[in-house]
């Protein structure tokens, strides 16, 4: 009796495992079909000029430099904007 039922128990466990790893085979496929969605929408030629670390550096600094002058002067990013336009009329 209790052989058959611990032969019975390590079926299921192993079933479950099977389950588990079909799952988990499952979710990789789709994570691979995702990407190589994502990836063929994607124009790498310019993709990798926006992917370079120091451009990244770069966009991540003028934000920040951006937000902390909008804290500052909330009007001045309007200002600078009309000064700049200005400035095009002028020379023009």
């Amino acid at each position: 009796m209790e052989r058959e039922e611990e032969e019975e128990e390590e079926e299921e466990e192993e079933e479950e495992e099977e389950e588990e790893e079909n799952d988990c085979l499952w979710v990789r496929n789709q994570i691979s079909e995702r990407r190589m969605q994502i990836s063929s929408m994607v124009d790498w030629s310019q993709a990798s000029n926006i992917l370079d670390y120091r451009d990244i550096k770069k966009y991540i600094k003028r934000g920040e430099a951006e937000r902390k002058r909008e804290v500052e002067y909330p009007m001045s990013s309007e200002a600078d904007e009309e000064m700049r336009c200005t400035a095009r009329n002028t020379e023009q």
